[in-house]
């Protein structure tokens, strides 16, 4: 059986209460993961009701409200976040593959290092497009950095 990480991030609950890209992607994938005997930690924020192994939390409620502040008000959130989910993977020696939003790429080079030092498994990284932008890409169904 393998464990996997999945980020969130800390801006909405998973599921989502409508809008929200990467937390719609995690809500229909980890129910198939687990059907399949794949246990998942889900990094996110303690009000997410989607049934995983365990959830790992920085924020009770999501932060998405403080995106309108000023930059220097909310660039803590998303680095407090991530802080959160590198701990847990120090923390852990179980956790086989890391998926983690494209644009957390912080918290990839820190687990790269960690990887090379066989302290945790790959990461994979999710980059979102649009589909109309970017045809060439997305003909063959995904892209691969």
């Amino acid at each position: 059986m393998i464990t996997v990480l999945m980020n969130a991030g800390p801006w909405l609950p998973v599921p989502p209460l409508g809008y929200g890209g990467i937390e719609n992607v995690i809500a229909t994938l980890v129910p198939l993961l687990r059907k399949r005997g794949v246990r998942v930690v889900l990094a996110t924020v303690w009000e997410s009701r989607l049934p995983v192994d365990r959830r790992i939390w920085m924020y009770q409620q999501p932060q998405f409200a403080h995106l309108l502040r000023p930059y220097n008000q909310v660039m803590g959130v998303a680095h407090a976040h991530m802080q959160r989910v590198v701990a847990e993977i120090r923390r852990r020696r179980d956790i086989d593959l890391t998926v983690l939003d494209g644009s957390a790429s912080t918290v990839s080079r820190r687990r790269s290092s960690l990887v090379r030092r066989r302290r945790c498994g790959p990461t994979a990284s999710v980059t979102h497009t649009w589909r109309h932008r970017w045809p060439a890409v997305t003909a063959q169904g995904a892209h691969v950095r």
